[in-house]
């Protein structure tokens, strides 16, 4: 690893503005649009209030949605470690990439009242992200990576790789096991906003309910 001189060290501004660029990931751009189908009740929610709502994990209802959570891993000193408290705090929220499906007005608005919101993807990441002081860690975009199950078990498996990417200290390893969706799920094209939070962390205390967690945004900025 090379050695850092301290006439080299970054400061912080800049390491928080490198994040805001390296946090959007799995092939999903800055410059790409996403697309949501609000429930009307939910999108005058979201002009009244002007707050975005990720939901828990471990509410969603695919159960290969928390594998990673399942897993049984140890600790460098080989201690089994209870993955029960993450399961409790990852929040996400789901878009798409593509600007048309039925299957997705189906889902989302099955009362044909629901209404679609064009974002553009670094507009609504940077609404999100702030100066990057309490999120440039925590929050994350990225597409989704589809898998057959197979494959999702294989992942289960690989023991000594979860528990690597668990204790990894930037943070972004662990992000992309809430990237991976079952293959019959392909044809959403989804991409998600990930945010986990550390201790003490503001915007998760700022919340009641931790089931969901209210993001304000700049709606101005980043509907079109």
């Amino acid at each position: 690893m090379k050695y850092m001189f301290p006439e080299e060290k970054i400061s912080d501004e800049k390491y928080y503005e490198g994040r805001r660029y390296s946090n959007i990931i799995s092939d999903l751009n800055r410059d790409d649009y996403v697309y949501r189908i609000f429930p009307l009740i939910r999108f005058v929610e979201l002009l009244l209030t002007k707050k975005i709502a990720l939901i828990n994990f471990s509410e969603w209802d695919d159960p290969f949605e928390n594998f990673l959570l399942k897993a049984e891993v140890a600790n460098l000193r080989e201690q089994e470690v209870d993955l029960s408290k993450m399961r409790a705090k990852v929040y996400g929220q789901s878009w798409v990439t593509i600007d048309e499906s039925d299957a997705l007005w189906r889902i989302y608005s099955v009362d044909k009242t629901g209404v679609k919101v064009k974002a553009n993807v670094g507009k609504l990441f940077d609404s999100l992200y702030g100066n990057g002081r309490n999120t440039c860690l925590h929050l994350y975009f990225g597409k989704v990576l589809y898998k057959r199950v197979d494959e999702i078990e294989y992942m289960m498996k690989k023991q000594q790789q979860i528990q690597k990417d668990i204790f990894d200290s930037t943070g972004c390893a662990i992000i992309n096991y809430f990237l991976i969706k079952r293959q019959e799920f392909g044809h959403e094209h989804e991409a998600r906003i990930i945010y986990n939070p550390g201790s003490n962390d503001p915007i998760l205390s700022a919340n009641g309910n931790l089931k969901i967690l209210k993001f304000p945004i700049e709606l101005e900025v980043i509907i079109e």
